[in-house]
């Protein structure tokens, strides 16, 4: 994954590069993201579910490249839960971190987009039909 993400990352200036929280055998992909972060190499560490993920993320990523933060909230909300108070905690903890943008991932719906907006989420993924 290392090799992979520095290629990618040498396309361009504005190339971000992909990174899921874990690999396909569950390991966290954390020392990855760090290195690729540390050299200077942009990313959007991905598949975020949970607050522990989101701080360990942030505590990964901080002092390196910029970088976003996506956190699955439709995901969240499909266990019945509401993202809201979890994605504003991931606000609050993406925040702390100069050039870190927190990701609201796979919206459910429009209102999605209001609470995204409301918790001072930076970016929204969206559909056709949302949008």
């Amino acid at each position: 994954m290392y090799q992979a993400g520095a290629a990618i990352a040498d396309w361009g200036k504005n190339v971000y590069v992909k990174i899921p929280i874990t690999n396909t055998k569950g390991e966290s992909a954390l020392g990855i993201a760090r290195e690729l972060s540390q050299e200077g190499r942009k990313l959007n560490i991905t598949a975020l579910l949970t607050l522990d993920q989101v701080r360990d993320t942030a505590n990964a990523l901080a002092g390196g490249a910029p970088s976003y933060v996506s956190v699955f909230a439709g995901r969240i909300a499909d266990t019945g839960r509401d993202p809201v108070p979890v994605m504003k905690t991931a606000a609050e903890l993406v925040h702390r971190h100069p050039g870190m943008e927190l990701i609201w991932a796979s919206p459910r719906e429009l209102l999605n987009v209001i609470e995204a907006d409301s918790i001072d989420c930076d970016i929204i993924t969206a559909t056709q039909d949302i949008i």
